[in-house]
This record gives structure tokens, sequence and C-alpha cells, in this order.
């Protein structure tokens, strides 16, 4: 497996996490699902952050496609937390609301780790092509 296939493959997962989380929230909010604001970890704690603020801070903290993946992670996480507690305190509007939030976000995050894969085989494709000598087409 390449390394470029390995990225790919962690960003596939957290997107499938991050769209897992909106399915959660629908059904904490539809009260098929019981979860406490405790138990939702902050945007260092998961995977993503975990990732991002680790490995990838070290290597992709140049490319404007990284960085605008933090502020709406770190939204994310908030409105999680938000909608759980609305729920929790028997604010269903307001948890129908948060929810719908959580859902706009989740889709920001997940636009915004396809531009940094995109961003990412592209560099990875140009470097591929100066080591070896072959030609830099503009598409790269």
């Amino acid at each position: 497996m390449s390394a470029d296939d390995d990225f790919r493959t962690r960003v596939g997962t957290f997107k499938e996490a991050h769209l897992r989380w909106v399915d959660r929230v629908r059904g904490i909010v539809a009260g098929r699902e019981k979860v406490t604001e405790q138990e939702i970890v902050g945007h260092t704690e998961c995977a993503l952050g975990k990732w991002y603020y680790g490995g990838g801070e070290r290597q992709l903290r140049n490319l404007a496609e990284f960085r605008a993946i933090d502020a709406p992670h770190q939204q994310f996480h908030h409105a999680v937390r938000a909608t759980v507690g609305a729920r929790n305190g028997g604010n269903l509007a307001g948890a129908r609301a948060k929810a719908e939030l959580v859902e706009r976000i989740s889709h920001e995050i997940v636009a915004a780790l396809d531009q940094l894969a995109r961003r990412v085989s592209a560099t990875d494709a140009v470097g591929e092509r100066r080591r070896t000598g072959a030609p830099i087409s503009r598409a790269a």
C-alpha cells in the first residue's frame, strides 16, 4: 500500500466517523439513544483530532486545506455536545436545531477532508515526478 493509499484510507475513516455521529445525533434527538454530555469526546480526543494535532500537524500544517479542517471540527464537537445537552434538558426544538447544525458542519468537514486528500495526492504526484525525472503536467 502506498503512502497516498494509506492517507486516503485514513481520510475515509475520519469521514465515516463523522457521518456516523450525524446518525447518532439523529437517534439521540429521536430518543432512540441516550448519551450524556460527558460521553462526547473533545475535538482533540477523537481519531481525527489525535491525527490532526499529532502527525497530521507535523506533516501538513503548511497547507491551507489542512488548516481549514480545524475550526469546523471544533464546532462539530461543540454542536454535538450542545445537541445532547438540549435533548437531555428537555429542549427538543433546541436539540433539533443543533442537530441540523451538526449535519451542516459534518458536510463541511467531509468536503475539507476531500480537498485535503486531493491536495496531498497532487503534491505527492508532483514530488514523485520530480524524484523520477518524469514531466510535471499542469494537472498535477
